[in-house]
């Protein structure tokens, strides 16, 4: 009876090896790209960022607190549900207009069964609100972001037009999908 357990260990300890995106999430979202994240890193996002959106980013930057490193601050880059690269976030002592410098000081990490509202619906709810603005959405600087443990995480999204002009700003719960603000 007891060497049967034994048979199991093996299989059990390998499934924590593998990190599972939920079924049917976009591999190129932000949500696959967290849920393929290392456990040490998985609950300590505390930003997720991308500086283009043509409607799915190529890359995701995720900043996130390294457990195993002394709660070092890391940025990973994340293309099509892979990291490819790691490297240490720059200090709180660069530039004070730095995303990253703004998203160190922020240290209450993302709470990834909040976020429901994947990029691509972000993307056309941003199409949507530009077109109100009489331009059409080209590029969008997104971010996901959450305030503190009671706040929901959202979603702030920069419009561009065609010639790159920023068009406004759109808030959207990662949650709901709700719009919060539109400026």
């Amino acid at each position: 009876m007891k060497i049967r357990y034994i048979f199991l260990f093996p299989i059990v300890a390998l499934t924590g090896c593998f990190h599972f995106a939920p079924k049917g999430a976009d591999p190129n979202g932000v949500i696959y790209a967290m849920a393929k994240l290392p456990g040490h890193f998985r609950d300590s996002v505390v930003k997720v960022s991308s500086n283009t959106a043509v409607p799915t980013p190529p890359f995701w930057y995720m900043l996130a607190r390294d457990y195993n490193a002394g709660d070092h601050m890391k940025v990973i880059t994340v293309q099509h549900g892979h990291i490819t690269n790691v490297m240490g976030a720059p200090d709180n002592k660069g530039s004070k207009r730095d995303s990253l410098a703004v998203a160190y000081s922020q240290t209450y990490p993302i709470n990834r069964s909040k976020v429901l509202i994947d990029s691509a619906y972000v993307w056309n709810k941003a199409g949507r609100y530009t077109e109100t603005k009489g331009a059409q959405l080209t590029d969008a600087k997104m971010a996901l972001t959450q305030q503190n443990a009671a706040a929901a995480p959202v979603w702030t999204v920069r419009c561009f037009d065609v010639k790159k002009q920023l068009v406004g700003q759109i808030v959207i719960s990662a949650t709901t999908g709700k719009t919060l603000l539109a400026q």
